[in-house]
């Protein structure tokens, strides 16, 4: 099943699901899907994303993590760290926390009325799943056939324009979380993917490569699109269980163009406006 059909697929599956959970329910509900970098920057931070938050007041927050993430309780509630009520004493959190999960709490700590859930799908080892989506052992491997020569000449165009892609990927997302958001930036991200898509599919059917890979990246880009899917519906039922009306999604920027796609069903019932943050 190609990328473009499991789409649409999720989709056609979710417009039922939209239509039951808001068939009573006639209010917009206003939606900022936030595109982030799961990593601290000077120029992009947990204090830069409190702003955002400050500035668009949301009744509701939605991270990209599971119940099974130290941020959250098995029944969804958020997790308090020890001093929570005290005001005196700052938050204190490891470098390995994000600057949307940093910036979450720092909000709801502010804001008790908040409610705060996690969106993505249930991953019981999220390390060893990140381990498994990492290219870097197909990038090797194409860096070897490229250096021995066993690449046709042909595909040496394909090879460079698929460096190229990470090129432009590492350059976009060094930019501030405005710039990462922009409309322009999003169908930017769009089409580096469709082109790293088919690049991919070229190289790994004349590559002379182990097989796995083959197995392996389409194995990938279905658990990919499945994500995606269980995100969206899992979004749709917490914007309609908590009623809210304006909502903040943090979610990790490569997911953010299937998110906008997903949550379309929701624009289509004239139940959901997606709005740009940076416009306020």
């Amino acid at each position: 099943m190609n990328l473009k059909t499991l789409a649409l697929l999720i989709w056609v599956t979710l417009v039922p699901l939209v239509a039951l959970a808001f068939q009573q329910d006639t209010a917009k509900t206003r939606a900022y899907i936030i595109g982030v970098v799961h990593e601290h920057k000077k120029y992009r931070n947990a204090d830069s994303l409190l702003i955002i938050l400050n500035n668009i007041k949301p009744d509701l927050i939605l991270v990209e993590m599971d119940t099974l993430t130290w941020m959250f309780n098995s029944d969804y509630s958020l997790y308090k760290p020890k001093g929570w009520e005290n005001e005196k004493r700052k938050l204190r959190f490891k470098k390995s926390v994000s600057p949307e999960d940093k910036a979450t709490y720092l909000y709801a700590r502010k804001n008790p009325s908040v409610h705060v859930y996690p969106f993505d799908m249930t991953i019981p080892n999220r390390k060893e799943y990140q381990e498994f989506l990492s290219a870097e052992k197909w990038h090797q491997a194409l860096k070897k056939a490229y250096k021995t020569g066993t690449l046709q000449n042909e595909l040496d165009s394909a090879y460079h324009s698929y460096l190229n892609y990470f090129e432009q990927y590492n350059i976009l997302s060094k930019l501030t979380y405005s710039q990462l958001n922009r409309p322009s930036l999003v169908d930017s991200f769009r089409n580096i993917m469709r082109t790293e898509d088919s690049l991919s599919h070229l190289l790994l059917e004349n590559v002379d490569v182990s097989p796995s890979f083959k197995e392996w990246y389409k194995r990938m880009a279905t658990m990919d699109r499945e994500r995606d899917g269980i995100m969206v519906k899992n979004i749709i039922q917490f914007i309609h269980s908590t009623k809210a009306r304006k909502v903040v999604i943090l979610t990790g920027l490569l997911h953010k163009p299937f998110l906008i796609d997903g949550l379309g069903a929701l624009t289509v019932c004239d139940q959901l406006e997606l709005e740009e943050y940076f416009d306020l």
